[in-house]
């Protein structure tokens, strides 16, 4: 249920953005929840004007366990959210279409 939350509220920045990924610069930073059990962080780094790196984990007794690699980067004028769980291939959402 946490990690809905954290999905829903990037993808709200994502749709207010209205194809301008400079709008998106509030995501650079360390994103962190806490449940009982364990800690979810996202980090999230801009690498250029059309992209952003991030990766999301989890940290369960002082150990840290990646759940996924994301992108998000300007691709032929739309917006894409690109996601890589764990060791499986990326997928690629369309977040905005120009």
């Amino acid at each position: 249920m946490n990690r809905l939350i954290l999905l829903l509220f990037l993808f709200s920045l994502l749709i207010s953005a209205r194809n301008k990924i400079e709008d998106l610069s509030i995501l650079a930073g360390k994103w962190k929840l806490e449940s009982n059990n364990f800690t979810l962080i996202e980090e999230w780094g801009k690498i250029n004007d059309t992209t952003f790196i991030g990766i999301s984990y989890t940290v369960e007794n002082d150990k840290k366990s990646i759940s996924e690699k994301l992108h998000l980067l300007k691709l032929n004028n739309d917006i894409v959210y690109i996601a890589q769980p764990g060791n499986n291939l990326p997928t690629l959402f369309t977040i905005c279409k120009q």
